[in-house]
């Protein structure tokens, strides 16, 4: 999307130098809006965390939750669903 306002939030704990959990939430509202449009595009809360195998080894598992705003749903015409994500991730660094 471009002209959109976010806020986004975070905090990140490390339970050790291999391990570390993080949690953010996201804001978004459209900058500006036509007659009978709504700003509110949604909130979202992410959860994830990091696990350092080896030295240049990384697992990481994330979820997340959209909770959708009028902003998406009307100008769409959809149902307003929340909507579920979930990733799982592998890197390698050389």
């Amino acid at each position: 999307f471009s002209g959109v306002i976010f806020l986004r939030p975070g905090i990140r704990f490390d339970w050790s130098p291999s391990l570390a959990t993080g949690l953010e939430v996201v804001y978004a509202k459209k900058a500006s809006v036509q007659t009978g449009e709504q700003s509110h595009l949604g909130t979202e809360v992410d959860l994830g965390t990091d696990y350092s195998v080896y030295k240049n080894f990384d697992l990481g598992v994330n979820a997340g939750v959209l909770f959708p705003g009028k902003g998406i749903t009307e100008s769409m015409g959809l149902e307003q669903k929340t909507v579920f994500g979930f990733r799982t991730t592998a890197s390698l660094k050389f």
